[in-house]
């Protein structure tokens, strides 16, 4: 039995973060990025068996991931708050042809659509305690909260 089997891949990445100062108070960054896969998988035997049988196959995985999120801060003298969202994205394509001495088959899974979407928001303020009383300058209060759908 002779057998080769072969893998390539390939993978594109941008990413990209930009920051932005408004005020001494006021900043908003942007940070944002795609990333692209494609993996071939190419297996090729050429006798099998006593009947000479021969096997090939061929088989492409590719997929696509992008994310983006926009961040707010605003600092006061006791007070800083961080508000943000972004959202996530990814989708897979599977696609492929094998040849069994010449029974020939293909699989697609493109006409599935598969992907994942989430998208998300948060916010949190730092509080000092001086806000309260001056004896409290060394206590920080921090609330937050977070959502993803």
């Amino acid at each position: 039995m002779v057998r080769s089997q072969h893998l390539y891949e390939s993978v594109t990445s941008q990413k990209s973060r930009k920051n932005y100062t408004i005020s001494k108070q006021f900043k908003i960054q942007f940070s944002g990025g795609v990333s692209n896969v494609q993996r071939k998988n190419i297996e090729d035997t050429n006798i099998i068996d006593s009947y000479n049988d021969t096997y090939y196959s061929n088989e492409i995985y590719a997929g696509t991931s992008v994310t983006n999120e926009l961040q707010l801060q605003y600092d006061l003298k006791n007070i800083s708050l961080i508000a943000g969202g972004g959202m996530y994205s990814e989708t897979m394509t599977q696609s492929g042809v094998s040849d069994y001495s010449g029974y020939i088959s293909t699989n697609s899974m493109d006409s599935l659509n598969q992907q994942q979407n989430t998208d998300y928001g948060y916010a949190q303020a730092d509080i000092n305690g001086t806000l309260i009383n001056e004896k409290l300058k060394k206590l920080d209060f921090i609330i937050g909260g977070r959502f993803s759908q």
